[in-house]
């Protein structure tokens, strides 16, 4: 226990703005060691092809990067190449998973599909048609600043923040890792 009290310290420290601190303070409380429900239905797109959801998804901690339908999608979907390095880290040491999880509204589902099958990308990318994973997942608020998640194999969030984002998340992100891992 003691060892996911500093890396959540950080990880509220990370994401604390001067005049908003006392309410994000409140919200990563709120969402810390809270058990994430995954959709049961999901599309997964890899490599411009629909494929089976994995099942050894379940089996490993998760960073979950989450893009709500309320947002521009097809933007976000550009934004994909950020997380290649993640990627291969999570390839070459089998610590964890990526769950690409965009919430698509069903009018929107055929245009982000083929958008995705045109853009192949190496890595899975699940699409949640239902918007199941908002829905599910009250403690999630719509600000997209606490949509990055690690969660352990029981889905329990262990940190919030995007290690992509810069040297300190990252650091963050590899020590939470590593202390889920330990923990195995």
């Amino acid at each position: 226990m003691n060892r996911f009290v500093i890396p959540f310290i950080i990880s509220v420290s990370t994401l604390l703005v001067s005049c908003q601190s006392l309410p994000m303070r409140v919200t990563l409380n709120r969402m810390i060691d809270s058990t994430i429900v995954l959709p049961d239905e999901l599309t997964c797109i890899r490599a411009g092809e629909v494929v089976p959801v994995p099942t050894t998804l379940a089996l490993s901690p998760k960073l979950i990067v989450f893009i709500d339908s309320t947002g521009c999608s097809s933007c976000r979907i550009n934004d994909f190449v950020l997380y290649e390095s993640l990627f291969a880290q999570a390839s070459e040491t089998g610590q964890y998973s990526i769950l690409l999880l965009l919430s698509v509204k069903k009018t929107m589902y055929e245009g982000i599909h083929s958008l995705l099958c045109n853009v192949k990308y190496p890595f899975p990318v699940y699409l949640d048609t239902e918007n199941s994973f908002l829905r599910s997942n009250p403690m999630i608020p719509k600000d997209p600043r606490y949509h990055v998640m690690l969660i352990d194999i029981y889905n329990r969030i262990k940190m919030v923040g995007d290690p992509t984002t810069d040297a300190a998340t990252m650091s963050l992100f590899n020590k939470t890792l590593n202390d889920i891992n330990v923990l195995l």
